[in-house]
């Protein structure tokens, strides 16, 4: 069972046919399928947004488990919007993320991934992983606590969005 959210935000979780976000503890966990529609990318990015605006250095670092199918790492606007979302709260990024895990299983995620980050590294540590016991075990290794479960929960959400995550 994931643990309580370190912060209140108000309508989480998030949960759209096309669209995942909750906070587990101090761990942000996204899902965003290929297949997601216009609209629940526009509520993906506004809540992003909102949520890294939540971030307070006195409630510690935060890491950010993420899942996103071939459709959005592809799309140059999605990628473009990310960046701004992304580019406009560094500083607060920087303060308050312990870890970031790109988790895929697709080649052409982690290749566009590694582009995008080879050319604007993230300010904290990251990593690229294909299944979800590897992500959260690098999540792990940076200090991210989560409970017994939370991998198969991680799992299951991405089953209830459509989206399979080894």
């Amino acid at each position: 069972m994931p643990q309580k959210p370190s912060i209140q935000l108000a309508r989480w979780p998030i949960v759209e046919p096309g669209l995942y976000m909750d906070l587990w503890g101090n761990l942000f966990v996204t899902i965003l399928p290929g297949t997601a529609t216009a609209r629940e990318i526009d509520i993906y990015f506004a809540e992003l947004a909102r949520s890294i605006d939540a971030r307070t250095r006195s409630k510690g670092l935060f890491g950010f488990l993420m899942s996103v199918g071939d459709g959005q790492r592809e799309d140059k606007d999605f990628m473009r919007r990310q960046g701004q979302v992304l580019k406009e709260r560094s500083t607060i990024l920087r303060e308050t993320t312990a870890a970031f895990v790109m988790l895929t299983d697709s080649w052409i995620a982690r290749v566009a991934t590694r582009v995008v980050f080879t050319l604007a590294p993230p300010p904290y540590p990251y990593a690229i992983k294909e299944t979800a016991g590897a992500g959260f075990a690098y999540l792990s290794q940076q200090g991210i606590t989560f409970d017994p479960g939370d991998i198969e929960a991680f799992q299951q959400c991405g089953a209830r969005v459509n989206l399979f995550i080894p």
